[in-house]
Formats: structure tokens, sequence, C-alpha cells
């Protein structure tokens, strides 16, 4: 494995209570799983250096496995990035931060900042014509950002379309919505009875890496299936054990920024 990888490892393993207080600091729900944490760090020994070594500026809505695949994916392209949560588990996220730049060079040591004003993001687009600043899973920061002429573009990760086509899985619907907030997932909701037709033009227009179907009738989404072949699909399933872990594997292989 690589050799920074085996160091980031070692790292998280041995910070387990470091990680415990943050959670406790920050005083909201968190499930945050160091072995899951692990996982994603150990995926990124099949990643291979792609793109331009750039400054990055990465505003997100606090998830903090979409802070470790930022800084990993920033460091394996010999890119300098800040971590931006706009004071959203500013504790876990800022010791993730910590936990992987106390392994990196310093001229790769990834940075965060609980918010940025437009003021800030303004001299940085100004003064760094490589600037790249990202959103992600924000879509409403992405929208006022780019009223305010900011040079801006959104990233999906931990996004989520979910359709489905009969109320009576209404009470299934409201568990996924909590379990997403409570996990910073973005999740957009989609219903109707005429699904198949729906399903295709939402996903097609939406970036979203994922989508959950929820039928009464499977068999009419096959062909469906077919045509969102750059996304994973799940079917009536649940799929948040394994989630994470399946969204940094398709960011590997696709490599997408």
């Amino acid at each position: 494995m690589n050799k920074l990888l085996e160091k980031i490892i070692e790292n998280f393993n041995s910070s387990e209570e470091a990680v415990k207080k943050a959670i406790e600091a920050d005083e909201v729900h968190c499930d945050f799983n160091l072995k899951k944490a692990v996982d994603i760090v150990s995926a990124y020994d099949n990643f291979k250096q792609s793109g331009l070594s750039l400054k990055l500026i990465a505003i997100t809505n606090g998830n903090p496995y979409s802070t470790i695949v930022l800084c990993l994916q920033s460091i394996l392209n010999k890119s300098k990035i800040t971590i931006c949560t706009n004071n959203v588990m500013n504790g876990l996220n800022s010791t993730i931060v910590n936990i992987i730049g106390e392994c990196c060079p310093k001229t790769l040591k990834p940075e965060f900042s609980n918010r940025l004003s437009v003021e800030e993001l303004a001299d940085y687009s100004a003064n760094y014509p490589r600037m790249n600043i990202m959103v992600v899973d924000d879509v409403t920061e992405y929208t006022q950002l780019l009223k305010l002429n900011l040079p801006v573009r959104y990233v999906p990760i931990f996004s989520l379309d979910l359709f489905y086509d009969s109320n009576d899985f209404s009470s299934s619907v409201n568990t996924i919505d909590v379990y997403c907030d409570k996990h910073y997932i973005n999740l957009n909701i989609n219903s109707d009875a005429n699904l198949e037709r729906l399903l295709i033009k939402e996903s097609k227009e939406t970036s979203s890496r994922s989508v959950l179907i929820l039928t009464s009738d499977t068999t009419k989404f096959e062909g469906v299936k077919k045509e969102l072949d750059t996304k994973i699909v799940y079917m009536n399933f649940n799929p948040f054990d394994i989630y994470e872990k399946e969204i940094v594997d398709q960011i590997i292989a696709t490599k997408p920024y």
C-alpha cells in the first residue's frame, strides 16, 4: 500500500479519543465510524494521479467522509486544499483535516476554515487565477455563490436521488429522509405514478452519483437502469451500510475532479 495512506490509516486508528472529543464538542448527533473512514483511505490505494496541481477550496455541507475524500484527492493529485464547512461539524472536520495533514508534506497539508466570506472567496479567485472553488453537496450554497458571480462549480459526492411510485412507501421515504439529514447526505426526493419517465428525465438532469428506487414493480425498471449507467442504482434496497464505500470506489474509477 502507498506509504502515505498507511500513515494516515495508522493516525486514524490512534485518534479514536480525539475524534470522540471533537464530536462531543460539536454537540450534534453524529455516527462517524472510524472503520468506515479507514476503509475509504484504503480504497485510495487504487487511485492514479490525474489533472494538474491546483490550489483548491471545497465548501461542504459538513459531511466528514466528504472531508476525507476531498483531502485524499487533493494530496494524491499534488494539490493544496482548504476545507470549509460553513460552521457545520467544525470540531470533527477540523480534526480529520489534522489527522490527514500530520502525515503529508507541508506543501500539500490540507487546511480547515469554519467559514469563508464572499469577500474572501472573491479575493482568492482574483489573486490565484488557478484557484478552483468547489461547492460539495450543497445546491443552495452553490446557487447563491453563482448569483454573486463567483467562479464556483458544483461537485456531488454523497448525493442521492430517491424515486418512489406509491404512497405505500411514505414511511420508508420519511425514514430515509431523516437518516440522510443526520448523516449529511444530500437527498433529492421525487414521486410520480409514472415513475419510469420521471426517473430518466430527472436523473439525467441532476448530478447526483446515485439513485434509489422504491417500487412495487421492479420489472419496469430493468431498462431504466441501463439508461442510468453512469450512476449507482439501488432498487428496493437499503444502501447505507455500503453507501460511502461504493461512492468512493466510483469516484476513484471515474476521476471526476
